[in-house]
């Protein structure tokens, strides 16, 4: 799983997908994997103009709530009774303030224990910063952050001092805020990041080049970037010798996994054509151990898969690779895409889910929020009521003739010791 924004529940995820991984195939049957639960587990919210969601035990609870960000309306906290089971807790827990929300971080901002919120605004241009006071209930503190046209945050610790920062992507020259552990963030992009006017969608912190570092990856509207990170949290622009395309990609998510199993990390651009001209494929660039990568689309997707807002490299099978699941527009189902083994995915999902409801899938989430073990799926679906899909636990395996919809799989969730 890549390291990225959910800076605050990769130990206890990758714990448990190393749990299961480790499990042992047994008998084999075929069985579907995600169940629609929404008209049981989620309530009906006043609006629902979700444009990215995020996952965080934000009341010490030990379970997994949900954090959602609103365009042009107040945002959301849904509370998990740990059955995943959600009620809307926002009232009294979090200001219902109305900007254009369009991306989230979550972190331990201010080093007191638990987990503060970061909303970053696209046209109103004013982000939000929400402290927790340790069982789940927010202050909203103003002028924490400074003013732009942003789509995307991301948070990692890039001054190696042990306190997340944070990287705003806008329109213009996009920010690096070092967290100075109290919550409080001093600008220092320029003398961190390279000057830029692109118009940021999506970005990603991820060592890619194996030197110990976070590097980032940035999805454009016009022009993906790659930097390269010197160790000390300052970047430079490597793109041109690292990225080889001369496709034209107005790129909306990124996502980077190992889906060739050698090691390292490949990148996934969910595109679309909101612009003219534009390629609408989403793409896979392949890593060549050093953080060199190369398109092999045309090798590793089936063709096509267009207008992808979303898109989340997860092993949703547990058979020990990654699979990809992806959210399109305009009011598409969500598809799945199940790994061969070697990097290569095919198109599975009729297979995969009960029933997809067509969706602008802006936000997707895949953790646990019912406490057995397995990765469930929550989408954001700007417009329409959300939708949960909970994994089925008796998902145990699969065992079939390869075919268009579906790959030779063996597994079994049922066995667990």
């Amino acid at each position: 799983m890549k390291p990225h924004r959910r800076y605050h529940h990769t130990l206890k995820a990758g714990f448990a997908l190393s749990l299961l991984l480790a499990w042992t195939p047994a008998s084999a049957q075929l069985a579907t994997i995600f169940n629609d639960v929404t008209a049981t587990n989620l309530p009906t919210l006043n609006y629902e103009n979700g444009m990215d969601v995020e996952a965080a035990d934000i009341d010490k609870d030990g379970d997994l709530d949900l954090i959602i960000a609103n365009e042009f309306q107040p945002n959301v906290i849904l509370i998990n009774d740990g059955k995943g089971s959600f009620t809307n807790g926002s009232a009294g827990r979090i200001a219902q303030v109305i900007h254009d929300s369009e991306d989230i971080a979550v972190a331990d901002f201010d080093g007191d224990g638990d987990l503060d919120i970061v909303f970053v605004s696209e046209d109103d241009n004013v982000h939000e910063y929400h402290q927790n006071d340790g069982t789940g209930t927010f202050t909203h503190l103003l002028a924490r952050l400074p003013a732009s046209t942003a789509n995307a945050v991301a948070v990692a610790d890039l001054t190696n001092d042990g306190k997340p920062d944070l990287v705003v992507g806008n329109a213009g020259q996009d920010f690096l805020l070092v967290n100075d552990g109290t919550g409080k963030f001093v600008d220092e992009s320029s003398t961190r990041l390279p000057a830029e006017e692109n118009v940021t969608q999506d970005v990603e912190l991820a060592d890619i080049d194996k030197d110990g570092d976070l590097d980032m990856v940035v999805g454009n509207e016009d022009g993906n970037k790659i930097l390269v990170n010197d160790g000390s949290g300052k970047f430079a622009d490597e793109t041109s010798s690292r990225l080889m395309t001369d496709v034209d990609m107005e790129t909306r998510k990124v996502a980077l996994a190992d889906i060739d199993k050698d090691g390292d990390l490949d990148i996934f651009m969910a595109n679309v054509a909101f612009r003219p001209g534009k390629n609408p494929n989403a793409r896979f660039f392949v890593n060549d151990g050093r953080g060199f990568f190369a398109d092999e689309t045309t090798t590793r997707l089936p063709q096509p898969v267009q207008h992808t807002i979303d898109g989340k490299l997860v092993d949703i099978d547990y058979d020990g690779d990654v699979d990809l699941i992806t959210g399109h527009f305009p009011q598409k189902p969500i598809r799945a895409l199940l790994n061969d083994g070697t990097g290569k995915f095919i198109e599975s999902s009729k297979m995969i889910f009960s029933a997809v409801t067509n969706s602008d899938a802006l936000g997707l989430e895949l953790v646990d929020v019912n406490g057995d073990g397995l990765l469930d799926l929550y989408v954001c679906n700007r417009g329409q009521k959300d939708r949960l899909y909970l994994h089925a636990s008796n998902a145990s395996s699969i065992d079939q003739e390869p075919s268009a919809e579906w790959p030779i799989r063996k597994m079994d969730l049922t066995n667990r010791n």
